[in-house]
């Protein structure tokens, strides 16, 4: 008896599993959020207008070259030089300070740009390590410009960690090119 009533509520549950999934997937929103896209206006991704002949407009080459244009105006003017790191370290040296004063100087003239903090490391150390090492890097670099009176929603960080060296030696001098924070204009 006590088998057979295990059985039948085994069976029972399984038979009705199936309607449990179909009647959560079948919930419709709120009334207030029918048809509404998950994602702010500003971010839905729109198709260029096409142009005369049927060519899309290069508008996304044509961006790239202004910011890059943009960037290279930046540090003709002295701003987003490298900040350079001490062997495993990612606390800030004096020099770099001044440097991220120059770097603060200039956004707050150019209100309308933001800023991609890259943090990287030399190739010692395992590739985990040297990833979170340069997301400190970059972390505390943002966090001094946030001092400093830039904001937040101006400035994103990465790491590439060992990945993307400034200099492809193997002694010291390469090294230390390489434990660096790196500036990259995203938007103007």
């Amino acid at each position: 008896m006590k088998r057979t009533y295990h059985f039948l509520t085994y069976t029972i549950s399984i038979l009705l599993l199936p309607f449990f999934f179909i009647s959560c997937a079948s919930k419709t929103p709120p009334p207030g959020e029918r048809g509404a896209s998950p994602l702010p206006a500003e971010t839905v991704m729109k198709e260029p207008p096409v142009q005369e002949g049927g060519e899309q407009p290069q508008v996304a080459e044509e961006e790239l070259v202004a910011l890059q244009n943009l960037q290279e105006k930046a540090v003709r003017e002295g701003a987003f030089g490298d900040v350079y790191f001490d062997f495993n370290v990612y606390t800030l040296k004096e020099e770099s300070k001044a440097t991220m004063t120059k770097t603060a100087e200039w956004l707050t003239t150019h209100p309308t740009v933001s800023i991609m903090i890259e943090g990287h490391c030399d190739e010692r150390g395992t590739q985990e390590y040297n990833l979170a090492l340069g997301e400190r890097r970059g972390a505390s670099v943002q966090k001094y410009l946030y001092s400093l009176g830039i904001d937040l929603a101006r400035m994103q960080t990465i790491s590439y960690g060992e990945e993307r060296p400034a200099d492809p030696g193997h002694d010291e001098e390469a090294w230390a090119k390489n434990r660096r924070v790196h500036f990259t204009i995203t938007k103007r």
